[in-house]
């Protein structure tokens, strides 16, 4: 079990020394997604477009509503009504797409406390890494799939812990975001394909995971938090299933902050979030250096 120092992650803030860290990246590596053509068309000018119908259509249906309201008129009421609607649906839809284009992936003091945390723990740190080289299907569900704010070790217990950013949508014009939290463990030996499905985060009955899950059943868990999955993969592999999907590892995932989904291919292990991590919080990081402690343990 490798000892981490968190420090990095709780100490006062360098603004001169993160600002300095942010300028050398952003001008010798990627540091976010590069929007172009069509999608960068559709976010600044149609998030502006729509955010402009708002800041017109609001106050103006705010106007005819209180003076439907004041004078009983059902005319201006209703068209108040409508516009003021009408407004809020344009101003919504104009801040999404205009927070999807400025949103970054990383702040100065993110990148500063996630260096020094990677540095202090005998790893390497990345804010942008593009087209993730894992052979889990989630990191080729889309399109500008890139690892973010993500620290890794290097060797023979190589590692990968951050989040991943990806695109989906009518092809050439990609538009739909996606945000997943990702833990990225090398395994000492290949085994067969299995995926572990956490049920508090399938919609409409469906798991929505980008995953081929044909010629696989489910199998059946056993221990501490196993009915809070379902593992799917081949009938004959159940014994070796139960190797990597040990009853420590079920327990900690089920009892986890978060809910987890693990995909076993080849040499590797992902577990996943639906959602982003916050890779400057302590307590996340150590929920997740803890599932990499047990997979380690039961060496697999």
């Amino acid at each position: 079990m490798a000892v981490i120092d968190y420090t990095a992650l709780t100490e006062p803030y360098d603004s001169k020394a993160g600002n300095a860290l942010a300028y050398t990246l952003r001008t010798t590596v990627p540091t976010r997604r590069r929007f172009r053509g069509t999608a960068m068309f559709i976010d600044i000018f149609g998030g502006g477009a729509f955010a402009f119908a708002f800041v017109t259509l609001f106050p103006i249906g705010v106007v005819y509503l209180v003076r439907g309201i004041v004078e009983g008129n059902s005319d201006n009421l209703g068209g108040g009504i409508a516009m003021v609607l009408s407004g809020i649906g344009f101003g919504a839809f104009g801040y999404w797409l205009l927070h999807r284009y400025f949103r970054r992936t990383g702040s100065p003091e993110l990148w500063w406390r996630l260096d020094r945390f990677a540095k202090a723990n005998g790893m390497v740190f990345a804010p942008w890494s593009p087209e993730p080289a894992y052979p889990s299907g989630i990191f080729s569900a889309g399109v500008g799939a890139a690892a973010y704010s993500h620290i890794r070790r290097e060797g023979a217990d190589f590692i990968n812990i951050g989040n991943l950013y990806y695109q989906t949508g009518k092809t050439g014009n990609e538009s739909f975001d996606h945000r997943w939290g990702f833990v990225a463990i090398h395994l000492e030996q290949t085994w067969p394909a299995m995926l572990l499905d956490a049920k508090g985060n399938d919609r409409l009955g469906m798991n929505g995971l980008p995953f081929d899950l044909a010629g696989t059943r489910l199998l059946t868990l056993t221990g501490v938090g196993a009915d809070e999955f379902v593992l799917w993969g081949n009938a004959s592999d159940l014994t070796r299933a139960k190797q990597v999907f040990s009853p420590a590892l079920i327990e900690a995932l089920a009892t986890g902050s978060g809910t987890y989904d693990a995909h076993l291919v080849d040499d590797w292990l992902f577990i996943f979030s639906r959602a982003e991590f916050d890779m400057a919080d302590p307590a996340l990081l150590a929920e997740l250096f803890g599932f990499i402690d047990v997979v380690r343990a039961a060496k697999v």
